[in-house]
């Protein structure tokens, strides 16, 4: 099987649509709920995230599939977050993986080395073992002046990724659609796309295209760091690829000019 798309373009898109970001980096079972322990990751990032917040999550697990009724004690892990003065970076400490999450994504330079500084300090202290699953989550809310209904995308968002809004007698009818993509890139690398078109109530009157894209990888393999960044800064790109497909040029200009 082969998957082969363009580079992409590298620049600062001034328009960016996007609203989160996130990157999570599971690993095998560990006990973060020692406060000693979230004390020394607040110390080697507090510059950043100075406000810790304890959590707690259930996991539950009968016969393979998540049961909730049958959640006890034993399934309750204490975790932690922390989070910067402004509530727009997220650390979350869980005792199956580590987060790093923004609404406000400046360029992936930035990212990256916040990522790099957290997974140190996460190593440092709680130690992980195992890379079970790096996932890189990118989700786009794009509007555009021009759009007044539903059928205005199709000067804007590639006719492969319209579906029934492209089609030239069922499209004027269309009030919304979404769809879900999930594809096998290469051995233990996936995408899974969350795409389509739908009318915020929060903006009343305001059409918006979503492009909601997770990129996962499943190592396997001993923890390391550079692996983690190394999968990650793949993620990305692929990220970048995807959804520089599903724009038209016209799109990506006014995305790029601002």
């Amino acid at each position: 099987m082969s998957f082969k798309l363009p580079d992409p373009k590298p620049e600062k898109l001034v328009r960016s649509p996007l609203t989160l970001v996130v990157c999570q980096v599971s690993h095998e079972q560990i006990d973060v709920g020692d406060p000693n322990l979230a004390a020394t990751i607040r110390d080697e990032v507090k510059e950043r995230y100075p406000i810790l917040e304890q959590q707690v999550t259930q996991f539950a697990v009968t016969g393979g599939q998540a049961d909730p009724a049958s959640l006890s004690p034993a399934t309750l892990y204490q975790g932690w977050k922390l989070r910067s003065s402004d509530s727009s970076w997220n650390l979350v400490i869980n005792p199956r993986f580590y987060s790093l999450e923004t609404t406000r994504y400046q360029d992936w330079p930035d990212f990256r080395q916040r990522l790099e500084k957290v997974s140190q300090a996460v190593v440092d202290t709680a130690h992980p073992a195992l890379e079970q699953r790096i996932g890189l989550r990118f989700i786009n809310r794009i509007t555009h002046p021009e759009v007044k209904n539903v059928v205005d995308w199709r000067q804007l968002i590639d006719s492969s990724f319209l579906g029934p809004i492209a089609h030239d007698k069922l499209g004027d009818s269309v009030t919304s659609s979404q769809q879900v993509l999930q594809l096998s890139v290469e051995d233990e690398l996936f995408v899974t796309i969350r795409h389509g078109v739908f009318r915020d109530p929060g903006v009343p009157g305001e059409e918006a295209y979503l492009v909601d894209q997770d990129c996962y990888v499943h190592p396997s393999e001993n923890f390391s760091i550079k692996h983690v960044m190394d999968s990650a800064e793949k993620l990305h790109m692929l990220v970048l690829q995807i959804f520089q497909q599903a724009m038209t040029p016209k799109l990506y200009e006014y995305l790029l000019e601002g």
